[in-house]
This record gives C-alpha cells, structure tokens and sequence, in this order.
C-alpha cells in the first residue's frame, strides 16, 4: 500500500516505540513524505529529543532508521499540486502532505482531522491502518 505521512505520524514514530513506529517498519507499506517534514523537524527536534527521552546519539539512529523506511519527495516535485492542495483543505502547514498524496496518488497516513474534510485523497488514521493490517 503507498501512503505519504504527515510529520505528527512521523515524530511519534521517532518519539515512542509505538503502533506509528510499527507501522513506518510494515513490510508491506511503501511510504512517501515531504521534504517539509524535515522542515519542522528541524523546527521541533529539541521537544522531540526531550519527549523521547533517548539520548542525542539514541535519537539521531533512531530518526536515520525512520528515514530510510520514507522516502523525502522534493518539494519542486509537488509544486504543481500545491494549488489543489490549497482548495481542498485549509491548513497551509497541510498542503505539502496533501501536494504529495496527489502527486504520488497514495493514501495518507495523519492523526489530523482535518485532512478528513477533502475526499481525493483517502486518509487513514494510525489506528484505522493498524487494524487494517492486523496489528490491533
């Protein structure tokens, strides 16, 4: 299954040994995000380090091991469906997750509801995913 996943997905992945992180590790997914998560990860990597309660060094293997299994769409690449992104929902932070399910015509994996407002782009929640494919 293709999904592209937005950073909140992400970050718990990185944060906690939890469902996000069993699913970003699922065989059976191949996954997708934006550049711009790398943005905020950059924006929020003290909180995260300080709520994963990993070392610096713990942190950083942990988020190489994350990235390997997603693949960082350029943002030049989305650009063409920012616009679409931007009628659909209102969230601009938002666009570039759902630029990138266009372009890549995945689901998206997100905990935010309000991806739920548009109906190009199936949307699935950790939970949802993870029932889906037996992990709960």
């Amino acid at each position: 299954m293709k999904l592209t996943v937005d950073a909140n997905v992400l970050f718990a992945a990185l944060i906690r040994n939890g469902l996000s992180r069993r699913l970003i590790f699922h065989p059976g997914l191949d996954l997708d995000t934006p550049y711009f998560f790398l943005e905020e990860l950059k924006k929020y990597r003290e909180e995260l380090v300080s709520k994963s309660r990993m070392s610096e060094v713990e942190f950083l293997q942990t988020f190489h091991s994350v990235l390997c299994q997603v693949e960082p769409i350029d943002s030049a690449v989305i650009k063409p469906y920012m616009r679409a992104a931007s009628t659909l929902i209102e969230d601009s932070k938002d666009w570039p997750y759902l630029a990138c399910a266009l372009f890549s015509g995945s689901d998206l994996l997100t905990q935010d509801p309000g991806f739920r407002s548009q109906a190009r782009v199936k949307v699935h929640s950790v939970e949802e995913l993870a029932r889906e494919l037996g992990l709960i």
